[in-house]
């Protein structure tokens, strides 16, 4: 019976030691065990984690950016020669809205071709041109942007045709085969100096095109139909930007952001240089890209 009791009472001990759970010294260590794995594998762990979160933000950052740079990049490119100007955080050109080649003659008496330092009117195109933009001005041999945006704005010079004439299309005359005839409502006395484009071109341009960084408002902005002027716009909230028609973002994030521009030569391309810096959540890239501009008149 003794044996039998003292079975019982070692039996129920157990249980009691069961029920009992760990004491205060116990869970302390475990709670200090725990803390010490947590600190050890959570970097390692999470490390994959933040490596792909980084790479993703400099994946949105870059595709952000090169699609800026293509966009400018594709202005540049489709630009009348040598109507690029920049300071500092502006650009500006003058996009092509049409052009071909004009039919060339030196006497001032024949009105199919464009005569230089004479008197125009009309002339044929070699060509086909699809239709006149609304607006459009002539320009013939533009040699410079200094030269460009004073005679675009007073009145020609012998560039571009002034805003008060209109410039219109006669679409496939049958005298001289497929060929358009440009008319204009008042003569103009294209390139002063009576040379001519070397390669008989002209182009059709409407109204100037800026972007502007601006790393307060962390933006680049394009703004497209407003006047030209003879210096250069460089305040987004003054005319003639503060007029334009169109004012859209092209990209967000900006941190940093600048133009350059090397003028070309006769026998050297003219050259953009366009450094941009873009920043997400602390997260920071930079690029630079370059685009040679043709400037052959």
């Amino acid at each position: 019976m003794d044996n039998i009791g003292s079975h019982i009472q070692s039996k129920s001990s157990f249980m009691k030691k069961l029920q009992s759970g760990f004491n205060l010294v116990e869970l302390v260590i475990v709670i200090v065990v725990a803390g010490i794995l947590a600190t050890v594998v959570a970097p390692i762990v999470m490390r994959p984690f933040l490596a792909y979160d980084d790479t993703s933000r400099r994946v949105v950052l870059v595709d952000a950016a090169e699609a800026a740079m293509r966009k400018i990049a594709y202005d540049v490119n489709h630009a009348i020669p040598n109507t690029l100007r920049v300071s500092g955080t502006f650009l500006e050109l003058m996009p092509i809205r049409g052009g071909g080649r004009y039919r060339y003659s030196d006497d001032i008496t024949d009105d199919t071709a464009l005569t230089p330092s004479a008197p125009d009117s009309q002339f044929q195109m070699l060509g086909d041109l699809p239709s006149m933009p609304t607006g459009a001005r002539v320009v013939v041999y533009n040699t410079a942007a200094n030269l460009f945006y004073p005679a675009a704005t007073n009145g020609g010079a012998g560039i571009i045709t002034p805003t008060t004439t209109t410039v219109s299309l006669t679409d496939n005359v049958t005298v001289n085969g497929d060929e358009d005839i440009i008319s204009l409502d008042n003569p103009f006395i294209f390139d002063l100096y009576g040379t001519g484009s070397p390669q008989k071109r002209f182009f059709l341009a409407t109204s100037p095109v800026t972007y502007h960084c601006d790393t307060a408002l962390r933006d680049i902005r394009r703004y497209e139909g407003y006047s030209t002027t003879v210096g250069q716009p460089i305040s987004r909230s003054t005319t003639p930007l503060s007029n334009a028609t169109s004012s859209a973002i092209l990209v967000r994030n900006v941190s940093s952001c600048s133009f350059s521009y090397s003028a070309g030569t006769s026998t050297r391309a003219a050259l953009l240089t366009i450094n941009m810096g873009l920043t997400i959540n602390g997260e920071t890239i930079n690029l630079l890209h370059q685009i040679h501009a043709w400037n052959a008149p």
